[in-house]
């Protein structure tokens, strides 16, 4: 037993030395309404991390004490610690929007056979926003599902509705979803004739997915960087914000 040991730790080792185990290159903070983004952000090849904090502000002292390496603040969040940190700004604009995703036609033609999932937990922003929408339509059965279990159960043809907040920039998920047969990108309905928001970071907003926009909401955001942050690594964050792939 104590040789295979040595011999597991002897491969590990060799593999450190030899660069094969990926080193984790930076760590994103972000409050869990802009996690989609954050997950957006980080891919098994750039060996990014991300991590939900309580608020903007918890994020903010962890940059500030060196435990995170950049985080993702919400507007109105970054509005009222700008004055009292030193944040640099690396970017802004849109980080997360509510897609409702369909096979099963416009929100009129949903029936009581209609299957939904909602990404979330309920009472989480999605749901707050799913159910405004809901009023407006007949549906059937409802599931709350992460995000992975909502998008492959539309692939899958077990869910017929899929409606949550997405991160813009996830370039991976948009092409599994845009690969879907008969998928469409619906509008929050015109039926709504007073829209509650779930608080002051969203903002109605036009959403797009591939060729398709559609009325809808988003959150913005900032992306702030350490200044301790390789550069290379700043760069390829903020060009992944602006939509661009990194080479």
């Amino acid at each position: 037993m104590g040789k295979r040991i040595a011999a597991v730790l002897l491969v590990l080792i060799s593999l450190l030395l030899c660069g094969c185990v990926p080193e984790q290159k930076a760590s994103i903070l972000c409050t869990e309404e802009l996690l989609p983004a954050a997950k957006a952000f980080c891919t098994e090849e750039n060996g990014i991390s991300y991590a939900a904090t309580e608020s903007d502000l918890a994020a903010v002292q962890q940059l500030e004490s060196g435990t995170a390496d950049c985080v993702l603040l919400t507007v109105p969040g970054y509005e009222a610690l700008m004055e009292r940190y030193d944040l640099d700004m690396a970017w802004s604009g849109g980080m997360t929007q509510f897609l409702i995703l369909s096979t099963a036609g416009d929100i009129p033609d949903w029936t009581k056979n209609t299957r939904v999932y909602i990404v979330g937990k309920h009472d989480n922003y999605a749901d707050f926003m799913a159910q405004q929408v809901l009023t407006c339509a007949f549906y059937g059965s409802l599931h709350y599902e992460d995000e992975e279990t909502a998008v492959s159960a539309l692939q899958s043809g077990k869910a017929d509705v899929v409606m949550g907040f997405f991160g813009v920039q996830d370039v991976k998920r948009n092409e599994t979803l845009l690969s879907i047969k008969n998928l469409s990108l619906e509008s929050i309905p015109e039926s709504l004739l007073i829209l509650n928001l779930p608080d002051e970071a969203v903002e109605e907003s036009a959403v797009t997915l591939g060729s398709m926009t559609a009325q809808s909401v988003v959150v913005p955001g900032v992306l702030v960087l350490s200044e301790k942050l390789d550069e290379n690594i700043g760069n390829e964050l903020t060009a992944m914000a602006d939509g661009v792939q990194p080479e």
